[in-house]
């Protein structure tokens, strides 16, 4: 997680900023990028094979977790990983752990 170090560990103001913007227009794009060729490339709607498997929640948990701020503005461009995020969300067994997980 080397460019969530960029930001979430660094206490100088100008470097998290120059850290912030590295990680909403380089970093998020790409590896959004990279999410969607194998969505697409795997013809399921799912990273891999044809249910929900770990690759998939942890893309979710990118997506809606700690580095969300930085991945909104970029989200829309890609939307095989917007059916994914939603897909992985409606998960009954998602969805129940959600509603029971403790904000931090």
């Amino acid at each position: 997680m080397e460019f969530a170090n960029k930001y979430y560990f660094v206490k100088e103001s100008d470097k998290k900023d120059e850290g912030a913007k590295t990680l909403k227009e380089e970093t998020a794009p790409k590896y959004l990028g990279f999410f969607e060729k194998y969505i697409r490339e795997e013809g399921t709607g799912f990273i891999c094979g044809s249910k929900i498997t770990l690759g998939d929640i942890v893309v979710f948990d990118i997506c809606t977790g700690f580095l969300k701020p930085f991945i909104d503005d970029s989200l829309s461009s890609f939307p095989l990983v917007q059916a994914l995020v939603k897909m992985v969300e409606s998960n009954a067994r998602i969805k129940q752990y959600l509603a029971t997980k403790k904000s931090s």
